[in-house]
Formats: structure tokens, C-alpha cells, sequence
């Protein structure tokens, strides 16, 4: 055999699964401000309606009860469904490896290849040319490090969105 010496797949990719990682963290801090930012405007509507009523109308302590009640209730909702909801679930890699195509159509596929095909342990084995899996790995790295991968987040809305927070 050769002297060459022989870099793992997955050492390879480790810089495009780190600049995956860094993506994650841009979404997840996506989804706190857009969540935060609808969440505290629903807060503000909230109490800006019920201080309405309350000055309307005379109320006593059980109908102050239910209003707390709905409010509480809708506030829950709201915390659900935009924060802990989206938080909670999971990008992928390969999830993310996607979008970056998406938004990105130079890749064609060979960012996920690349991904995929790291993964592989023994390609000869599986009946794969281990010098096709180790050039379809090289050649979509080689794309990936030309584009960008924050080019999936929407900046326009995200600044809106932070805008929005910061004057709740």
C-alpha cells in the first residue's frame, strides 16, 4: 500500500459540522426572539384589553378571577407554541444540511453526500468504491466552503422581529 497518510471521512467534515452547529445556534436564537417578541406584544394586548374592561365595567372578584384565568390561559398557550414548541425540537445535521441546499442551489446534493457518505465506516465493504465515496465527500466540502450557510436564516424578519421585542 501507499506511505499517504489516510484522513478519516469524518475528520473531514468536521469544519462544515461545526459551521452546521453555529447555524443551529443562529435558529435557535431566531426562535427566542421571534417567540419572545409575539409572547410579550400578546402580554401587552392582554392587559391593554382587560384594562379596557375593567375600566368599562364593574367587576367582581369572580368575573377579575376568570379574566385572570383566560389571560393566564392564553399566556400558556402562547409560550407553548411559540417558544417551547419550536426550542424543543431537534435540527439535524442533515435537517440543516437541506435548507443550506435550498437556499444555496450551487450544492446540488453535495452537501448531504458528503455528510452521508462520511458517516460510512467500511464503503469496500458495502460494494462502494472507496475512492468515488472519498471524492464525492472531497468535491461537495470543496463546494461548501465557497457559500454561505446564514444565508437560510431570515435576517429582514429576524431584525423585525428583535425590533419588536425590544420596544415590548
Amino acid at each position: 500500500m501507499s506511505d499517504i497518510p489516510y484522513i478519516p471521512l469524518a475528520d473531514q467534515t468536521a469544519g462544515v459540522v461545526a459551521r452546521l452547529a453555529r447555524l443551529r445556534s443562529q435558529v435557535a436564537a431566531w426562535f427566542w426572539v421571534e417567540g419572545l417578541a409575539r409572547t410579550l406584544w400578546l402580554l401587552l394586548a392582554l392587559f391593554a384589553v382587560d384594562l379596557t374592561l375593567d375600566w368599562l365595567f364593574r367587576m367582581d372578584r369572580a368575573q377579575r378571577g376568570v379574566m385572570l384565568f383566560l389571560m393566564l390561559g392564553a399566556i400558556g398557550w402562547a409560550v407553548i407554541r411559540w417558544l417551547m414548541r419550536p426550542l424543543s425540537a431537534t435540527l439535524s445535521d442533515d435537517a440543516l444540511a437541506l435548507q443550506v441546499e435550498d437556499a444555496n442551489q450551487r450544492l446540488g446534493q453535495g452537501l448531504i453526500s458528503a455528510l452521508q457518505l462520511s458517516r460510512i465506516e467500511d464503503a469496500g465493504s458495502r460494494g462502494m468504491s472507496p475512492l468515488l465515496v472519498r471524492q464525492a465527500v472531497r468535491s461537495g466540502l470543496q463546494v461548501s466552503q465557497e457559500i454561505s450557510f446564514a444565508n437560510v436564516i431570515d435576517y429582514q424578519r429576524f431584525r423585525r422581529n428583535a425590533l419588536l421585542l425590544l420596544v415590548a
